[in-house]
């Protein structure tokens, strides 16, 4: 990657700055002279070694948040699977990094050990593999964003159909559990709820919990202002029905921190290639299909058969096309609107 080649670089500066009184011994040293040889000798057996696999890559480094959350990709990102405690809505839909599954599972746990019974904590959306656009999202992009349905009452086990949130429905004891759970593990930087949910929850930890405005102050924007920017929840519209959960995830950002976007895509689209034989291309505003063709170097006859598209076909931005291994060729210029 980049990185590592900087840092190789460097390292190749630092020796060909040794003074010259600091060559001996012979056996550890040589006359500074030699190192710039030596360092461009490095650096061209370096750019001869192969690539490794990108499947050794994905297992040597862990999942990786890219850029920002509503700019950004998931590199060698894992589903999240079923476990104790945890419904998964759709299960294509929730790829993201150890951080924010060992996260979501301690999170769940607490929740059933000071609230036995009930439902399992029901995860949305995370993201798509390889992190990316993800409509209706305007984020969802890194793995590090989280929809979980809040917790309801009145409601048969085993049912996770869709249910509308009402006041009286909210389960009031085990949102605030679930709130409480992810600050105690330090795994939320910050949550989108919507403020007459914080209003319920502010007024059951004052009631019923005793704990005063200072002690909710950092933690609710509720009542100082909905969305109030230094508190960890915070209103945002379309979060009725469901809180959106932003995970801290530091070696995420770490590793993500190794790669741009466009290097992330790549790297994310090898492994796809070696480990499915295929990858999504989402398609963006004035897209063509022959450019999609020309820029995966794939026949633009075998696109269309492989997303079963004809010649008139209109897409959209956001419409997935996946593409395969190939042969080369394009020639059209079916526009995108």
């Amino acid at each position: 990657m980049r990185k590592a080649r900087v840092t190789l670089l460097a390292m190749a500066a630092l020796l060909c700055a040794t003074p010259a009184a600091a060559v001996t011994p012979d056996r550890l040293f040589q006359p500074v002279g030699v190192w710039p040889a030596v360092g461009a000798a490095l650096l061209r057996a370096w750019d001869a070694l192969p690539a490794p696999p990108a499947t050794w890559r994905a297992a040597l480094l862990p999942a990786a948040a890219v850029g920002e959350p509503g700019r950004g990709r998931l590199v060698y990102g894992i589903p999240l699977t079923p476990s104790e405690g945890i419904y998964i809505r759709n299960p294509g839909e929730v790829w993201t990094t150890t951080e924010v599954i060992a996260a979501l599972r301690e999170a769940a746990r607490l929740v059933r050990v000071r609230h036995p019974g009930g439902f399992d904590l029901v995860v949305g959306d995370i993201a798509m593999r390889g992190g990316g656009g993800f409509r209706p999202h305007k984020t969802h992009q890194t793995g590090l964003d989280a929809d979980l349905r809040y917790y309801q009452t009145g409601i048969e086990p085993g049912d996770y159909s869709y249910h509308f949130v009402t006041e009286a429905n909210f389960d009031t004891p085990r949102v605030w559990a679930l709130l409480q759970a992810l600050i105690e593990i330090d795994a939320a930087d910050r949550i989108f709820m919507d403020v007459r949910h914080q209003r319920r929850l502010f007024q059951y930890a004052t009631g019923e919990l005793g704990l005063s405005r200072d002690d909710l102050y950092p933690i609710l924007s509720y009542p100082h202002g909905g969305s109030r920017k230094d508190a960890l929840v915070r209103h945002v519209r379309g979060h009725h029905n469901h809180l959106h959960v932003r995970f801290r995830a530091p070696l995420a950002h770490a590793v993500g921190a190794l790669f741009t976007i466009d290097e992330a895509v790549t790297a994310q689209r090898e492994l796809d290639l070696e480990e499915l034989g295929r990858f999504d291309h989402v398609v963006r505003r004035g897209d063509t299909l022959g450019a999609i063709a020309s820029l995966h170097a794939v026949d633009l006859g075998e696109l269309r058969r492989w997303n079963h598209l004809g010649k008139r076909s209109i897409l959209r931005p956001g419409k997935v096309i996946v593409v395969r291994r190939g042969s080369g060729g394009a020639d059209d210029e079916t526009m995108i609107p």
